[in-house]
């Protein structure tokens, strides 16, 4: 299976996941996006690097683990406070940890190694900043 059809895969299944959000693997700031689009919230799905492949005969360049960024976005309405957004944002966090701990069969071993907000300060946008490895086999 080649790098992009895993991110396909992965992309689809956190469609499938969260029905309610947008999920897509192209990029696209906030200020380009529809209000439709953010206020219902977006997932973006980016391959970043791939590391720590085999390096013994036989298995030379697999075994990796691709890391990921997964960025949620979202906009309230426009007199939402600080804290409706990290609350929005955290219902976010909430949402990806729930799907990496029932990761779908046949995805392998996905870990989430950290989350970063807004930190309120960008009312009434938020946004997440998702940091996964996807253990390759």
């Amino acid at each position: 299976m080649t790098t992009d059809s895993r991110l396909e895969a992965l992309k689809s299944a956190l469609a499938s996941a969260l029905p309610a959000r947008r999920v897509t693997r192209a990029w696209c700031d906030s200020n380009l996006r529809t209000h439709s689009e953010l206020s219902a919230g977006i997932y973006t799905l980016i391959a970043r690097r791939e590391s720590e492949y085999a390096d013994y005969p036989g298995r030379e360049a697999q075994l990796g683990t691709l890391e990921l960024a997964l960025i949620g976005q979202i906009q309230l309405a426009e007199k939402a406070s600080g804290l409706d957004v990290e609350r929005a944002e955290l219902a976010m966090l909430d949402e990806i940890k729930a799907f990496v701990g029932n990761l779908p069969a046949g995805l392998g071993n996905l870990a989430l190694r950290e989350a970063q907000q807004s930190g309120q300060i960008e009312a009434p946008y938020g946004w997440v900043a998702f940091r996964l490895d996807w253990y390759l086999n």
